[in-house]
């Protein structure tokens, strides 16, 4: 845990950059295979310059005229109820906030609901913020059936928010 937030207090927040120590507009090729995707490409990779110790792996996509424009960070699993799953979560997001993005959009948790315990249908919560860059970054607990989750971080470059 205490690794975790030393890596994050290790990551830059600032434009131009991304999270993980990638920059945006930056060619994704050197980072692993690249798919193409409508007008899009992708590259799905668990090795980026400055990775977070919960992170199961990185979807980057780029436009071919723009670079980088998105990021999906996905973690490991965890066990839906377990402290580290709240407190990781928690940390993310704490972090995001004192590094300047600002709260679009909250929803708390459901995951100790009647529907969530005995149907395993469960929304976790979900945070939006925005930074100054106008870059849209979105941190959401996700369940994989009744006992298991992950977070999951997504973050869009302006430009990619411009251009949909």
């Amino acid at each position: 845990m205490r690794v975790f937030i030393l890596i994050l207090v290790l990551v830059p927040f600032y434009a131009p950059a991304a999270l993980f120590g990638v920059d945006w507009g930056e060619s994704i090729d050197k980072y692993g295979e690249l798919t193409k995707l409508n007008d899009y490409y992708k590259v799905v990779t668990n090795s980026v310059p400055e990775p977070l110790s919960i992170a199961k792996n990185y979807e980057l996509v780029q436009k071919p005229d723009n670079g980088l424009v998105k990021i999906l960070m996905t973690s490991y699993e965890y066990s839906a109820f377990s402290d580290s799953f709240q407190s990781d979560y928690v940390e993310i997001q704490d972090y995001l906030i004192n590094d300047g993005y600002e709260t679009r959009e909250f929803r708390q948790s459901e995951l100790s609901s009647y529907q969530c315990i005995l149907q395993g249908e469960c929304v976790g919560m979900l945070w939006i913020g925005v930074n100054h860059d106008q870059s849209v970054v979105v941190l959401e607990q996700i369940m994989n059936g009744r006992e298991r989750s992950f977070i999951q971080l997504e973050v869009k470059s302006n430009t990619f928010i411009t251009s949909n």
